[in-house]
């Protein structure tokens, strides 16, 4: 295999281009940051961050004393010029978002395209990131994967966004707070129906967890009375590859049309029979069914 590692860039180069330096920080474990990134923040003239007191943990650890700037959704519109303005006058500065890579579910869109309408250098160090990280080791497939970030935090709204992505044949990379990964779970499972998930918390730090399963059954795992604790990343399969064994619509109208008339027993029995649908998943549907009414 070609081996694809530039041998002039292996040492940090002492000097650097001035421009804008988008630096992926640990998620978790502090010994995640990389040479060349600790090496930058130690060179830029200052490091534009979401929030200067969570940042200074990390720079202190690495006795990195670059000055901080608070760069965040709420003063950008105001800040934003004034770094442009240090840009432009041939400083170097870095960007780093609270925790993994810049621009994902955090802020730096704009100052990213301000930045390339001045002409100014853009250029970064790739790492760590939670949606990839639980991506690769959810055991669900990573050909393809669509990225959603946070959805709405009301629950129509929600199942608004989820019903628009359902056709689309790739995993899904959801953020979410452990409050609402319950209701989230009951949203995904409502409208994608049986799809393989799996739930990774606190990646890389000592309590690091990945519960994998249905979404029927990590909704029932994970109950809103004591929900989790730490950052949660959601990775929901892709649909099922044969229409035939799929839960859809018309199975939910026959099931809801069948438990009013028998047992929910008797209501699987008589559609997993002619379906080639798995039973466990007409039964899973079928009590999810008969709960919601």
């Amino acid at each position: 295999m070609k081996q694809m590692t530039d041998l002039n860039n292996i040492q940090p180069n002492s000097e650097m281009s001035p421009g804008l330096y988008i630096l992926a920080t640990p998620i978790g474990n502090l010994l995640d940051l990389s040479i060349r990134a600790k090496f930058i923040l130690e060179s830029a003239d200052a490091i534009l961050c979401e929030n200067t007191l969570h940042t200074s943990k990390l720079l202190k650890h690495y006795d990195i004393r670059t000055t901080t700037i608070a760069y965040h959704e709420h003063n950008a519109s105001k800040v934003r010029p004034k770094i442009i303005n240090r840009l432009v006058k041939g400083e170097v500065l870095a960007l780093v978002s609270d925790a993994g890579t810049p621009l994902l579910a955090d802020p730096g869109y704009k100052l990213v395209r301000d930045a390339i309408d001045n002409n100014i250098m853009i250029s970064g160090v790739p790492g760590p990131n939670a949606g990839i990280f639980s991506l690769v080791i959810s055991g669900l497939p990573t050909n393809r994967y669509l990225f959603l970030g946070f959805l709405s935090a009301k629950s129509q709204a929600r199942k608004t966004e989820l019903k628009e992505f359902s056709k689309v044949n790739a995993s899904l990379i959801i953020y979410e707070s452990p409050l609402r990964l319950h209701s989230l779970l009951q949203d995904a499972y409502e409208c994608l129906g049986m799809r393989d998930c799996a739930v990774a918390r606190e990646l890389t730090k000592y309590h690091e967890e990945v519960k994998r399963g249905t979404l029927f059954e990590l909704a029932n795992q994970f109950s809103s009375l004591n929900p989790p604790k730490g950052e949660i990343t959601l990775v929901i399969g892709p649909p099922n590859k044969y229409n035939k064994t799929e839960i859809n619509e018309a199975t939910d109208k026959e099931l809801n049309s069948l438990l009013t008339q028998m047992s929910v027993k008797d209501a699987v029995n008589s559609i997993s029979g002619k379906s080639g649908i798995q039973r466990r998943l007409i039964y899973e549907r079928a009590i999810y069914l008969k709960n919601k009414h």
